[in-house]
């Protein structure tokens, strides 16, 4: 007899909880890498989105589903369900914390979808929890992270199979914030024809973030991400304010109250943000070279270890490994780059400097 467990399952909820035209908020999930949000806060950012047409909300720890003992993540399920009954609300979770009984209590707590997340490349890990987020009722998606660490063929490749698997959209996933428009335009291109209802998730290291969500919707791209004031890891996410009068310039015809997630932003994230709202040095290195900030820590430490600049240490790692750069791939950069900086040639000196 097979085991049905390692089998996915291919049935699942009767309706796409993700329909066309999805506009989905991940505030209250990337916000969390500048600052956390208490309950009124949870019950305030998701009433103002719901109030402004927005009516799809990812909650959660910011490193996933399970991944931080100090986050209630089913509570803030529960919270923002709370808050407006009728908003989907979902969370994202990495492949191997998602456990069927997690899963099982997300559903309970009435969590609507799941974007099952994996590097990817790792793409056939996934399937299995794929399966069995449909088996409890909820929409699965599938969010290729590090999109840009595969090619668009292999992307239309893992589009078809997740698809046949259960998800109901694969989201392209610009980890890095590295994708330029025809980066965006050919793996989009490329799921659509696999037969996949496509998503864009962008971060905004080049600035592009919204540019590059409108380009996948161009594309035929089913749903984008965004975030009130662009809060978000690294460089930030879209700017859903600047999404929605952006699509809606491109002939959306959603009705977003845009002034609405404007004053949402200006009132209850603005003032709580960790950071300026400029693209900072790091950001644009790891953006121009693809290096995922999950390792930033580590490249911090070998960038003091070795004495290199931490800046070019980030570009030239992501460069040399775009699937995620690893311990041992920043070290060996570190390395190389030290090596380099110790052959270049010195600056000729004046006599003045020669006798200093």
């Amino acid at each position: 007899m097979n085991d049905e467990r390692n089998e996915p399952v291919r049935q699942g909820p009767r309706h796409s909880v993700l329909p066309d035209g999805t506009l989905l908020d991940c505030t209250l999930r990337e916000g969390p890498y500048e600052c956390r949000f208490d309950t009124e806060g949870i019950t305030r950012i998701t009433r103002a989105l719901v109030a402004a047409g927005v009516r799809h909300v990812e909650v959660g720890a910011e490193t996933g589903f399970g991944s931080r003992p100090d986050v209630d993540d089913i509570g803030m399920v529960m919270t923002a369900r709370e808050a407006e009954p009728g908003v989907a609300v979902g969370v994202i979770a990495g492949f191997s914390r998602a456990t069927p009984a997690e899963l099982r209590r997300l559903a309970d707590a009435g969590a609507s979808f799941v974007r099952v997340a994996a590097a990817a490349p790792l793409w056939k890990e996934a399937l299995a929890t794929i399966g069995t987020v449909r088996s409890l009722g909820m929409s699965a998606t599938f969010n290729a992270i590090k999109g840009h660490s595969v090619s668009a063929a292999e992307f239309g490749r893992l589009a078809r199979e997740t698809t046949s698997a259960g998800a109901d959209v694969v989201y392209l996933v610009d980890s890095a914030g590295t994708m330029l428009a025809s980066d965006v335009r050919d793996r989009v291109s490329y799921a659509r024809d696999a037969g996949a209802r496509v998503g864009f998730h962008g971060h905004d290291n080049f600035s592009l973030a919204v540019a590059n969500s409108l380009v996948a919707v161009a594309e035929g791209a089913v749903s984008v991400d965004g975030t009130l004031r662009g809060i978000g890891r690294s460089a930030g996410n879209a700017q859903i304010e600047v999404l929605a009068a952006a699509l809606r310039k491109q002939g959306s015809t959603h009705a977003i109250d845009v002034d609405a997630l404007a004053r949402a932003a200006e009132e209850l994230i603005a003032p709580h943000r960790a950071r300026d709202r400029g693209i900072g040095h790091l950001d644009l290195c790891m953006g121009e070279g693809g290096f995922h900030s999950e390792g930033l820590d580590a490249a911090r430490e070998a960038a003091e270890r070795y004495g290199v600049a931490l800046g070019p240490l980030l570009r030239e790692a992501g460069r040399r490994d775009p699937a995620g750069a690893d311990h041992d791939t920043v070290v060996r950069t570190a390395l190389a780059l030290r090596v380099g900086a110790s052959r270049a040639p010195s600056p000729r000196t004046t006599g003045a400097e020669a006798t200093a």
